[in-house]
């Protein structure tokens, strides 16, 4: 007679984060695991934005950290190439984020320079949240935090003029010299917007407590490989309505390829992050969205993984079928 609790346990699935002691702890158990889909795609975009942090040694000296592959923290970071043309692009955009941070950081902690800010604003400041900063372990919140930003571009393009000048100078004395942020780089935030946007969409999906997840992890997964792969991503014509308007300033000018590259850079090096993310996913799951009647006709998917998904159900059909029909035998012979 089978032997029921091992056939249980080959079924059996855990959802786990990506930290490497809980991967370690499903292999050593042989326990079938799923990571958190989440937390994956925080690994992809969370660190893009970040640049290489310094961490101090015991005696003293400071050395890169480069834990790609320690995820115990939520930080894996990308190692960054020196002589990769999408990875050069992608430093640059680092470095204006870094610059987005420094400025979003000093209004936050200024009570002064938020009155500044509010009073730029007018009447639309009232009541308003006036920067957000984000934080290395919350998702999305380096998305959050340029959009924010984009919001305030006026006001914010006032205060660092005025900041600039012999007035700002001894209002602020402790204040930290700024570059002003010109129209590329307005541009360039405003269409990383378009590119960060779909992993906060599907993220968001994907943390509903009201309603089931897990059906939709295939379809949104696929959608978002799908917009990485676009070729045209970034065309003026199909961004949003803000981008666009920003992007039209510069097609006729030379400087314009500068920021369509390193977009493109940006792009590139995220689906290679994805693509190693997600690589090696048990497909196996896929059969939970082939239930879900929203889901039934698997349109993301291949005919290939479509008819695996299929046979899946109908060999589960079958197994808890077989299950069902050994307890009762139990039963009555008992």
């Amino acid at each position: 007679m089978p032997d029921i609790a091992l056939r249980k346990k080959k079924m059996s699935m855990m959802l786990r984060d990506n930290a490497s002691n809980c991967v370690k702890a499903c292999r050593d158990w042989g326990v079938r695991s799923f990571g958190c889909i989440g937390h994956t795609i925080h690994l992809v975009v969370g660190p893009f934005l970040l640049e290489k942090r310094e961490k101090t040694s015991d005696s003293g000296r400071c050395s890169s950290v480069t834990n790609e592959d320690d995820e115990n923290d939520d930080i894996a970071e990308y190692v960054i190439k020196e002589d990769d043309f999408a990875e050069n692009q992608v430093k640059e955009v680092r470095k204006l984020v870094t610059r987005v941070r420094a400025i979003v950081k000093f209004i936050k902690n200024s009570p002064k320079a938020k009155e500044k800010i509010t009073a730029y604003l007018g009447s639309k400041g009232e009541n308003l949240i006036m920067v957000t900063l984000d934080v290395r372990t919350r998702w999305n919140s380096g998305y959050d935090m340029i959009l924010k930003f984009l919001s305030l571009k006026d006001a914010i393009e006032q205060f660092l003029v005025f900041l600039s000048t012999s007035a700002g100078r001894r209002e602020f004395p402790s204040a930290t010299r700024f570059d002003f942020i010109i129209e590329e780089e307005w541009a360039l935030l405003s269409c990383l917007c378009v590119l960060l946007e779909p992993f906060k969409e599907v993220t968001e999906n994907l943390s509903g407590d009201t309603y089931p997840t897990f059906a939709f992890f295939s379809p949104l997964l696929c959608g978002i490989k799908n917009f990485l792969e676009d070729d045209k991503l970034f065309d003026v014509n199909l961004v949003d309505e803000a981008a666009r308007a920003r992007l039209l300033q510069y097609q006729h000018n030379p400087k314009f390829s500068s920021v369509l590259g390193q977009l493109r850079g940006c792009q590139q090096i995220i689906l290679e992050s994805y693509t190693k993310r997600f690589r090696g996913m048990d497909r196996s799951v896929l059969c939970i969205s082939y239930l879900d009647p929203r889901l039934r006709k698997m349109k993301h998917l291949n005919d290939v993984e479509r008819n695996t998904a299929q046979a899946d159900v109908v060999i589960e059909t079958i197994r808890l079928a077989e299950e069902s029909a050994v307890t009762n035998i139990i039963k009555v012979e008992n």
